[in-house]
C-alpha cells in the first residue's frame, strides 16, 4: 500500500483490499452509508483516489471523473479493472458482471491548470470570496441549515452530510443566502496524511454538499427526487486539515431531467484547494 488512510489501513473501515493475486477490489463498511443500504457516491469517488494511488505508487492525485451507473452496495466484493498510462488510471468497477461505475484519476506530479472542472476564472473567485462571509452572515447560515433535498430517503446516517452517524462527516451547510449554502469544517485528524487532507475525505465531501441547495433555490419541483449521476473533482492543492476550510455550494443550471452544481474547498489563506461539478439527475 503507498498510504493508509481509514479507508485502506487494515481495520473495520477498510474499503481497499488485495486478493491473493494481488488485484485490488473494493468492499464498503456500513461507515461509508450514504443511502440507507448503500455507499455514499462522494465515498466512492474518493476510494478511486486511493486505488490510483496503490496502482501506481503515486503520493497524490490530481483531476477525478466518475459516472456512476448504479447504487453502491455495502459490504459487496467489488471487482475493478484497472488501465494505466500517462499518469492517468482508468477503472470499472462491477458486482459480478454488472458494472456499478467508471471513472478515471490522473496522477502526474503537478495538477493538470484546465483540469476536468474547467471553472471559469471569475466563477472560481466568486466561489473563493463567498466562502470568506462577514460574521453576521456567517451566523445566519449557521442558524439556517439546509439538508439533502430528497425527502423521502432517510439520510441521518449518510457518512458525509448525516447528523446522526457516530463517525461520520456531519457535513450539513447553512444558507447565507438564496443562491449560496456554507460551512466551516475542521476535518476529522485520522484522515490527515503527510502533506495533506486524504483525497478519499476531500473529495467525499464535495458530494452531498452539492446537493444543498437544489429545493431552496427552487430548481428541484415537488415531488422529484435525485441521484448523483457523474462526479468531476479537481485537486489544485493539497488542504491542510489544521487550516480553518470553508465549503461553498452553488447550484449551476438544469437541463431536462439533469442539474449541474459547483462546489469549492476553501482555505482562506490559499483559495481553492479543491473544486468540483456534481451532476444529478432527476
Amino acid at each position: 500500500m503507498s498510504h493508509e488512510c481509514p479507508a485502506c489501513a487494515p481495520g473495520p473501515d477498510q474499503i481497499v483490499f488485495r486478493d491473493g493475486g494481488s488485484r485490488l477490489f473494493l468492499r464498503f463498511p456500513e461507515r461509508f452509508v450514504g443511502p440507507p443500504g448503500h455507499a455514499n457516491g462522494g465515498a466512492f469517488a474518493g476510494a478511486l483516489t486511493c486505488l490510483a494511488r496503490h496502482d501506481t505508487g503515486a503520493a497524490w492525485v490530481g483531476s477525478l471523473s466518475v459516472r456512476l451507473a448504479r447504487p453502491i452496495p455495502l459490504h459487496t466484493d467489488l471487482a475493478v479493472e484497472i488501465i494505466e498510462a500517462d499518469g492517468r488510471v482508468e477503472m470499472t468497477v462491477a458486482d459480478g458482471d454488472t458494472t456499478i461505475a467508471t471513472g478515471w484519476v490522473d496522477t502526474g506530479a503537478e495538477p493538470d491548470p484546465s483540469g476536468v472542472v474547467a471553472m471559469p476564472t471569475d466563477r472560481l473567485a466568486d466561489r473563493v470570496a463567498a466562502a470568506i462571509p462577514t460574521d453576521a452572515a456567517a451566523a445566519r447560515a449557521d442558524a439556517s441549515p439546509v439538508r439533502h433535498p430528497d425527502a423521502d430517503i432517510d439520510f441521518d446516517t449518510c457518512f458525509v452530510c448525516g447528523e446522526d452517524h457516530p463517525n461520520g462527516l456531519r457535513l450539513t451547510l447553512g444558507a447565507l443566502d438564496a443562491e449560496t449554502a456554507w460551512r466551516r469544517w475542521h476535518p476529522p485528524a485520522e484522515f490527515a496524511e503527510a502533506g495533506g487532507l486524504s483525497p478519499l475525505v476531500s473529495t467525499a465531501a464535495l458530494d452531498c454538499s452539492s446537493a444543498a441547495l437544489l429545493r431552496l433555490d427552487g430548481t428541484l419541483q415537488s415531488g422529484e427526487s435525485v441521484l448523483l449521476g457523474t462526479f468531476d473533482v479537481d485537486h489544485l492543492r493539497r488542504p491542510d486539515p489544521d487550516a480553518d476550510l470553508r465549503l461553498i455550494a452553488r447550484t449551476s443550471h438544469r437541463e431536462g431531467r439533469k442539474i449541474w452544481s459547483d462546489m469549492a474547498l476553501v482555505d482562506p489563506d490559499e483559495g481553492a484547494t479543491v473544486i468540483s461539478r456534481a451532476t444529478w439527475v432527476v
